[in-house]
């Protein structure tokens, strides 16, 4: 089925939403990264910041018409994206690994203090 339109958007999430605003409050909700979503009438567009960093994640933009599946894709990299900075900025005092280009702390997925998640900054 073709997203061709905010109405096709809605029906095809296949979810309980009935409108914009409860798709943006699930889009953060239900993704780790707490990712955003836009909507204009040329489409859709998602992206994410990462708490604590410099950097976001490089929004991704789908003009209609579109497939659902390409909006599930395009969501799922984004969490990919905001995942790889997390890690390569949020490590904490014990992971003992610095990004050899950002110089920042990097998450180690060993370290015993944080159990590979990093910390809040």
């Amino acid at each position: 089925m073709n997203i061709n339109n905010l109405q096709d958007f809605l029906k095809a999430r296949m979810c309980s939403e009935e409108n914009f605003e409860q798709v943006k409050r699930n889009t953060y909700k239900y993704t780790d990264c707490g990712a955003w979503i836009e909507q204009d009438k040329e489409g859709i567009s998602v992206g994410s910041i990462v708490e604590g960093s410099d950097w976001g994640v490089n929004p991704i933009k789908l003009n209609y018409p579109f497939q659902i599946k390409e909006f599930w894709n395009a969501l799922d990299e984004v969490e990919k994206e905001a995942k790889e900075i997390w890690n390569d900025t949020h490590g904490c005092e014990d992971c003992n690994l610095e990004h050899p280009e950002y110089g920042t702390a990097m998450v180690n997925p060993d370290c015993k203090t944080c159990d590979g998640y990093g910390v809040i900054i």
